[in-house]
This record gives C-alpha cells, sequence and structure tokens, in this order.
C-alpha cells in the first residue's frame, strides 16, 4: 500500500511539472493565434467529422432541437443522483514511450509493421506514449505513414476504443490541453478543442461533450444520421461558458444515463465535483441513443496528454 501511494505521489508531481512545461510553450502559440483569430464563431457551430485523408469541410451551422429537448445549460444547485458500481475499463498508458498506433494501422490493418493494440482505435491522427501518459505528437495534417515518423495528422484526432458495450457510464480521465495549433487544411475555428464521445454507434450517430473550446464555450451535443457533417447532422442539446488555462491539470468527469422515460442525461462535472452542464435528451432529431456504444475522444487542432483514464458503472 505504501509503494502503490508513492507510486501515485510520484505520477501527481510529474503530471504538475509537465503542465508547467506546456504553460510556458502554450503562452507564446496563443500570442500569435490571438490576432488572427478575430471574433469568435458562433458557439454552436457544428464540429464536423472528418474521414482520414479527406480536406476539412466548411462546418454547417447545427440546427436547432426546437420542442424535442429539456436541457439546462447553467450549473445546477444541487448534484444529479449518479451511482458509481464498478470499473468497466481502465488505461494507465504505462509503458515504453513512442507510438501506440495511429490511423495507418486502422485503415491498413494487415500492412506490414501496421501499429495495432487490442483496446483502441485511432480513424485520425496518431496516439503516442509519452511518459506514461497518451499524447497527440505534435499536432499536423501530414500522412502518418507506419511509423508516424514524419508526420501525426493529430491536427484531426479521433480515439475510440475497441469495445463498444458501454451503456450508463461514468468517464474520467486527466487532461492537460497544451494549446492550439492551425495547419494549412485545418484553420482555426472557434469549436477547436476536446471532445469526449459517449455511446458512440457511428461517425453519424453518437454523444460529444465538447470542452476547451477555442472561442471558450462549453457544449452537449447529439449527432444523428443524414446531414452534411460528414453523414450526420450535429444537435445541440446545451450550451455554456468555461474558459480553461493551457498547460492546466484537469481531471475531466462525465457521464451519460438512460431514464426510466427513455430519456437520455448526459453530465460534464466541473472541478469540484458538481455538474457544470446538464442536458436531457428527449429526442432531438430522432430517438434518443440508448444503445451501449463505444467511449472516446476527440481533438481539433489540439495537442493533448491524457492519463489514468476510468470508465464506470454509472
Amino acid at each position: 500500500m505504501h509503494l502503490q501511494h508513492t507510486n501515485r505521489l510520484f505520477r501527481s508531481s510529474r503530471l504538475r511539472l509537465l503542465a508547467i512545461l506546456a504553460v510556458l510553450g502554450a503562452t507564446a502559440a496563443a500570442v500569435g493565434l490571438s490576432s488572427a483569430l478575430g471574433p469568435a464563431s458562433d458557439p454552436v457551430t457544428s464540429p464536423c467529422e472528418l474521414v482520414a485523408g479527406s480536406p476539412r469541410p466548411t462546418c454547417p451551422e447545427d440546427r436547432p432541437a426546437r420542442g424535442h429537448l429539456s436541457t439546462r445549460s447553467t450549473t445546477p444547485t444541487s448534484t444529479p443522483e449518479i451511482e458509481v458500481h464498478g470499473v468497466l475499463f481502465e488505461e494507465r498508458w504505462e509503458g515504453t514511450d513512442g507510438l501506440v498506433t495511429n490511423e495507418h494501422a486502422f485503415w491498413n490493418p494487415d500492412a506490414s509493421g501496421a501499429r495495432r493494440i487490442d483496446a483502441w482505435q485511432v480513424t485520425s491522427g496518431s496516439l503516442f506514449r509519452r511518459d506514461g501518459m497518451a499524447w497527440t505528437g505534435v499536432p499536423d495534417d501530414r500522412s502518418p505513414g507506419t511509423s508516424s515518423a514524419t508526420g501525426t495528422n493529430s491536427a484531426t484526432f479521433r480515439l475510440t476504443t475497441e469495445r463498444a458495450d458501454f451503456g450508463n457510464v461514468v468517464m474520467s480521465f486527466d487532461l492537460v490541453h497544451a494549446g492550439f495549433v492551425t495547419t494549412g487544411s485545418t484553420p482555426a475555428v472557434g469549436w477547436d478543442g476536446v471532445h469526449v464521445l459517449l455511446r458512440y454507434q457511428s461517425e453519424e450517430s453518437l454523444y460529444a461533450v465538447t470542452i476547451n473550446r477555442r472561442d471558450g464555450t462549453i457544449a452537449i451535443k447529439k449527432k444523428v444520421p443524414d446531414g452534411p457533417s460528414n453523414g450526420g447532422t450535429y444537435y445541440t442539446l446545451a450550451t455554456g461558458s468555461r474558459p480553461f488555462r493551457p498547460g492546466a491539470v484537469q481531471r475531466i468527469r462525465v457521464s451519460v444515463h438512460t431514464n426510466d422515460d427513455g430519456t437520455v442525461t448526459l453530465t460534464l462535472f466541473g472541478s469540484a465535483g458538481r455538474p457544470a452542464l446538464i442536458a436531457i435528451d428527449a429526442g432531438a432529431g430522432g430517438p434518443p441513443i440508448t444503445a451501449p456504444g463505444r467511449v472516446g475522444i476527440r481533438g481539433d487542432n489540439s495537442e493533448f496528454t491524457l492519463d489514468d483514464l476510468l470508465v464506470s458503472e454509472g
């Protein structure tokens, strides 16, 4: 027990040190971006999905889901009753530094040298291990090839679990978001940031909890099949505002739960453990997504690390 406690203290100290270093790098990048960015874009502009290797599309505006949902976009006065029963999935990313897997391995699983792993799939970008944490690498828009040695394509980063049996869950992880980038094919947009994927059925059907956006907003969205966003349409269920500090260590916690009446409640928790944003999907754009699915992380023009990821029954 003493050894485990010592290891956790070491990991925590290491994470804080990396966070301080990330702040120094991100501050310089932010100065260059702020003058070019101009006014923040509409906070409900949809984060369009991308097919690996395709150019980034101009993203259409979300359709409002009038009369089909119940939402709260401010911090609730009480914490919802969410019971955590047991760990379903755990990822510490411990091991040797280097490439874990990338989009080349997903789209070319039988290719010589393809880096395939059992737990995760990367449909766009590259996943590295660095100092016992998952890392996007330095994001760019270049094809990674087998080894991601000359490019990462992590400016468009998509990571999901191989398992697709996650229903009512609470998902948490440590996040250090170093800052934003731009590339020739991924210009700066307001919805650049980090997004947590829940009940992921396909790239056309999922829930997305959006955090650390370039425009300072947070959002909970649902994507349904058919539409202009890579075969689907996003519906905004709730929005709010929560600026973040690049390089800070954040403990991200989200939950999804199907209610007795068939609606689905999604919650983004704040740093103090209280809900920061709640949405209740009662049929926005189609039936609530009640089937179990994958969980995952997506990033747009963002460099970040992940650690201590847990998915528990909720």
